[in-house]
């Protein structure tokens, strides 16, 4: 079961890294609306999260929602580090604003640089704690 375990986590976070990339390579252009980019900076904070939950041998149920999956983390004694809490507000990206209009909820435009910063920290967050076991 462990190799199971390693395997998923692993997966999970080179899917992440793959979000990150689209998000590295289509971040200043303005054609590709804040929906598009949204979606894949909660795809990738999705993976990560569960990554580090397989890793640690923690079930999680099929979600999309950031916050039940740093829930599971705080369960598992696993906090994420408070400067990274932002990453909760991307979940309406995964689903409703993929199949709604983003303009209808009168949000504030994604700050797209910060987003990605926040990723990438917490990709080395989860690339931490897995090294330190």
């Amino acid at each position: 079961m462990k190799k199971k375990v390693e395997s998923s986590t692993r997966i999970l976070i080179e899917k992440a890294m793959q979000d990150e990339c689209v998000l590295e390579n289509l971040i200043d252009n303005t054609a590709i609306t804040d929906e598009t980019i949204g979606f894949h900076a909660q795809q990738a904070v999705e993976k990560l999260l569960k990554a580090l939950l397989s890793f640690l041998g923690q079930r999680y149920r099929k979600t999309h929602d950031i916050r039940e999956l740093l829930d599971g983390l705080e369960d598992a004694n696993c906090k994420v580090p408070d400067n990274l809490y932002e990453i909760r507000y991307l979940t309406p990206y995964a689903v409703e604003w993929r199949y709604e209009n983003f303009m209808v909820y009168d949000e504030p435009p994604l700050d797209r640089h910060k987003m990605l910063q926040l990723i990438k920290s917490l990709r080395q967050h989860v690339e931490k704690k897995i090294a330190a076991k």
